[in-house]
Formats: structure tokens, sequence, C-alpha cells
């Protein structure tokens, strides 16, 4: 069950992380027609400096779900794992995922960026929790750690 509750918040951060993909693509690209999705981004949505944070914000997303896979897939495959010791870590993987939805939510115009920084400090915080647990638990190795370095790196940046 809480392999189970990990990989479904692993879903959503995914989700997040692709729909900015798309960021990826605007400054250059053709915009979307009238006619097609409303819910796509287009250059006009965005001035320069909103594109750039939402770009930057997009990249995060990718290193939050490079940093849940490198917390998750020890957790799962480790069968000396303590199922108590993951309790909090399901709690905190839940944070996580609130505030990495709240900074996909928040690269929309117009952008707010005192709650991005907040909800940005949030991700770090609930990340950290997260490796705690796992290494509490009896999972994870110098590889999980050496996740959580780059993806705080990756947060310093963005």
């Amino acid at each position: 069950a809480v392999a189970r509750e990990l990989m479904r918040m692993a879903t959503f951060v995914k989700d997040v992380s692709s729909e900015l993909e798309e960021l990826e693509e605007l400054g250059g690209a053709d915009d979307v027609g009238l006619d097609e999705d409303d819910l796509r981004f287009c250059d006009d949505d965005f001035d320069a400096s909103e594109l750039a944070i939402g770009k930057s914000i997009g990249t995060f997303a990718k290193a939050c779900l490079v940093l849940l896979k490198a917390l998750i897939v020890p957790m799962v495959k480790e069968k000396t794992t303590d199922l108590k010791a993951l309790e909090p870590c399901v709690e905190a993987c839940g944070r996580f995922r609130q505030s990495v939805e709240d900074l996909g939510a928040g690269v929309y115009p117009p952008q707010d960026t005192d709650e991005l920084k907040e909800s940005l400090t949030q991700t770090v915080k609930s990340a950290r929790e997260m490796y705690a647990c796992v290494r509490e638990a009896g999972a994870g190795d110098d590889e999980t750690k050496d996740a959580l370095d780059v993806f705080v790196a990756a947060s310093e940046i963005a």
C-alpha cells in the first residue's frame, strides 16, 4: 500500500513536469491556434520575465521527478525496508507533491514570485524529510544521497 501511494504521488509530479515541458517550446515556435486547446501555453500568455521563470520552474520540476524516482525505487525494491518508518515518508511525499503542484500552477500568469519561492522552499524541505525517512527505513544509498544533492543544487538555480 505504501509503494502504491508513493507511485500515485509520483504520477502527479510527472504530470506537472510534463506540462511545464511545453514552456521549453515557447519563444520561437508557432503559437497554438485559437481553436486549439486553451489549456496549452502560448507565447503571448507570458511576458519575457514570466517565461524565464516558468522555464526555470519547468527544469526544476524535472529534477523533482528524478529525485522522487531515486527515493521511491530503493524503498520499493528493498525487502528489508521498515514499513513503519515509511509512513512519515508518505506524508512528506504528499507535501512534496502538493508543493510541486503549487509550483506548476504558480507558473501561469500572473505569477506571484513570493508564492513560487514559498512553494520551492516547501518542496526542498519535503524532499529532505523524504530522504531522512528513506535512510531511517533502511533503504537508499550513495546514489540516493547524490540525487538529493543534485536536486538541492537545481532548487538553488530555480
